[in-house]
């Protein structure tokens, strides 16, 4: 039986955030690395940080420094997205291009 863990604490968040942008920077660049990217194919980031505002807008920086084409948000345990609480059913919640402005 798979039990999924509850929300993390902060601390074990914020331990956790470094992953958050490391492991998309070691994707893209495997990406980069065996042609994928240069073949058509995109790589979105997915934005993490558990249900922690601060935590989820310093992935989001970090992230968008990284420049993907796309990021995605994370439900953030709670269906959150730390970017007005948006609700997504359940499911991560892909936006569109970093041309986005707000």
């Amino acid at each position: 039986m798979n039990v999924r863990p509850g929300p993390a604490n902060a601390t074990r968040a914020r331990k956790r955030s470094p992953v958050a942008i490391d492991g998309p920077r070691q994707c893209k660049q495997i990406a980069t690395d065996n042609g994928f990217l240069a073949g058509g194919h995109l790589v979105f980031a997915i934005v993490q940080g558990s249900t922690f505002d601060d935590l989820r807008r310093e992935a989001a920086e970090g992230l968008a420094a990284l420049d993907f084409p796309g990021y995605a948000l994370s439900r953030g345990e709670r269906g959150r997205t730390g970017a007005g609480d948006v609700e997504t059913g359940g499911r991560d919640h892909a936006v569109s291009s970093r041309r986005q402005t707000r």
